[in-house]
């Protein structure tokens, strides 16, 4: 990430992404964070694979469920002790939160922690605690109501995603399910097995930068 003083240089840092802003989009977006809480190097331990999904409901809106799987491959030693995050997500303003699951009131507990909903950076966000001991696996999820203008950009004849990585972030596992209510004609990046005239795109691989869809019908 680069930062200058002088607005022309810092113009040419953002053209080149290299700022490490949110982006500003008018369509779908999912930004995931993770906020390493044990002062450690747990992070080397955590196999991350990111879920989103989305399905119609009956109202016409789109209902956005977002899901981390995170797999503890460490043990407790003098870097690695139990993976405890604040994560938020970060998506599309105007967007309406439903409800979370996965989220601790603290280490190793069974009662839900508090979610948080906030805006900033014209997105709206949602935030929760969870810990991960090694050798386990933990999920965190958090469910949405898509903001109307993305209904209306479907009904015109296009849908696009944006999923901005982490900064810092090596790389980890992403799947994209997309269920709509009409069928689909053309997608990039495009399923493994073209079987576009359905309703439902999806897409499993490693996201190791920014990735971008386009589904249009």
């Amino acid at each position: 990430m680069f930062y200058a003083v002088d607005p022309e240089l810092q113009s040419i840092f953002k053209i080149q992404n290299w700022s490490g802003e949110m982006t500003q989009v008018e369509h779908d977006y999912m930004l995931w964070v993770d906020a390493n809480l044990g002062a450690m190097k747990t992070d080397f331990s955590i196999v991350r694979t990111l879920n989103y999904e989305i399905v119609p409901t009956s109202s016409g809106k789109f209902l956005a469920t977002v899901t981390m799987e995170y797999q503890h491959k460490g043990v407790f030693d003098w870097r690695t002790t139990r993976y405890r995050s604040y994560t938020r997500v970060y998506v599309p303003s105007g967007s309406k939160f439903i409800s979370a699951l996965g989220t601790m009131e603290k280490d190793k507990s069974s009662v839900p922690g508090k979610v948080d909903v906030g805006s900033e950076n014209g997105k709206e966000w949602f935030g929760g605690f969870i810990s991960i001991e090694p050798g386990r696996t933990g999920r965190l999820s958090f469910t949405y109501l898509l903001p109307d203008r993305i209904n209306k950009q479907i009904e015109l004849g296009q849908y696009s995603l944006l999923l901005q990585k982490q900064l810092g972030l090596v790389d980890m596992g992403l799947k994209v399910k997309l269920n709509f209510d009409r069928p689909i004609l053309s997608a990039f990046p495009g399923e493994e097995k073209e079987k576009h005239g359905d309703n439902l795109y999806e897409f499993s691989g490693l996201i190791k930068t920014d990735r971008e869809f386009i589904v249009k019908f």
